[in-house]
């Protein structure tokens, strides 16, 4: 009985699969489509979002940080936009009316990407609140007569309601190359808005 060594066989495997494959014909691809390709198309695209909101009751805590906090009818806006190339540079847009946002960056592929972003949030802190001060929404505010009192009851009764908000925003640039990590540059206020009072 004859033996052969696993590396004579291995050799033997890859000159018949070699002349098998000279043999075959290659297929024709020309007719080929990719219909569920991940790739975008070259050129630009977009969508714009519009919409109305309607809001039952007026609610700080439900309109706390998305600005929906009054009863009444809300139009929302949005809408995106895109641009590709067949160089690989591309560039995105992105913006929001209901959570105050815009997006965008643009670069190229592989190499570099460059983002900026502004967003704008509401804070609603609360509907039911009230003050003994007179002049809420203007730069002067004065007591009414019998202020201070001595006890919470002795004080006069015409408190004024008021709505309590505030808005923060921050504004961001930044830019990314594969290879090394990313880089952010970060600007917003160093302190936290002011609360706004306003007669509700």
């Amino acid at each position: 009985m004859k033996t052969f060594s696993p590396l004579f066989l291995l050799g033997a495997l890859g000159v018949l699969s070699a002349a098998a494959g000279s043999a075959i014909a290659a297929p024709d691809t020309s007719q080929w489509k990719c219909e569920t390709c991940p790739f975008e198309k070259t050129g630009v695209t977009g969508a714009v979002d519009a919409g109305l909101l309607l809001v039952s009751d007026k609610a700080a805590k439900f309109g706390e940080f998305n600005g929906l906090n009054r009863q009444g009818g809300y139009l929302s806006l949005g809408g995106e936009l895109r641009y590709r190339a067949d160089s690989g540079f591309f560039g995105n847009l992105t913006g929001s009316s209901g959570l105050g946002m815009i997006d965008g960056n643009l670069g190229v592929e592989g190499l570099y990407r460059l983002n900026v972003r502004y967003a704008e949030i509401p804070h609603h802190l609360s509907d039911d609140g009230a003050t003994p001060f007179l002049g809420v929404g203007s730069s002067k505010l004065s007591l009414p007569g019998g202020c201070p009192a001595a006890t919470t009851g002795a004080m006069p009764a015409t408190f004024t309601r008021v709505h309590q908000s505030s808005r923060s925003s921050k504004s961001q640039i930044g830019r990314v190359w594969p290879a090394i990590s990313a880089i952010a540059l970060a600007a917003s206020s160093p302190l936290p808005p002011p609360i706004a009072i306003t007669p509700s």
